[in-house]
């Protein structure tokens, strides 16, 4: 007699490909295919880490004092939830909460949703509206090199910002202005 077994392990369900959004209170929805995971330099070490899930892709390109401009072709709309992580660990998998303190890893007070984009020059854009972070969370797993995000923000008019995120972050190094 022979007996096959296999083994159920949850932790290893793949990432499945899901769309790619944010929405607004449960009414509006916009699409962010494109994520990105920054570091922000500050006296030449990374000081603090950023979250973009955005329309637009960043596309290098130099302002006319020949400094690095944060360009985005064909943007629109997107999340920016500024962290401060662990340094030697960086975006790990786990839970992530707001904190207005300078001392506790998480959502920093700076993260912001913004629709209605519109560059007033190369460099500079202004947003029709912009949603300040004032509360929420993050849920971060891995498998791979794909990442599966799903956060819920409370904005300071009490305006409930839901989103997804799935598949490969962008990393991106911003340097000191």
């Amino acid at each position: 007699m022979l007996f096959f077994g296999c083994n159920s392990d949850d932790d290893n369900t793949p990432i499945v490909n899901l769309t790619n959004e944010f929405i607004i209170d449960d009414l509006k929805t916009y699409l962010t295919p494109n994520g990105y995971f920054e570091e922000y330099l500050s006296n030449g070490k990374v000081a603090w880490y950023a979250l973009k899930f955005i329309d637009g892709e960043f596309t290098p390109i130099l302002d006319p004092e020949g400094q690095p401009c944060p360009y985005v072709e064909n943007l629109n709309h997107g999340v920016s939830i500024w962290l401060r992580l662990d340094h030697d660990k960086k975006l790990e998998p786990g839970f992530y909460n707001y904190s207005p303190s300078e001392n506790t890893l998480g959502i920093l007070n700076n993260s912001e949703v913004f629709y209605g984009f519109k560059f007033v020059d190369d460099c500079f854009g202004l947003s029709e509206t912009v949603l300040k972070i004032v509360d929420g969370n993050l849920k971060v797993e891995k498998e791979n090199h794909n990442y599966a995000i799903s956060y819920l923000l409370i904005s300071e008019d009490g305006v409930k910002v839901e989103g997804t995120y799935f598949g490969k972050l962008t990393r991106r190094t911003i340097p000191e202005w």
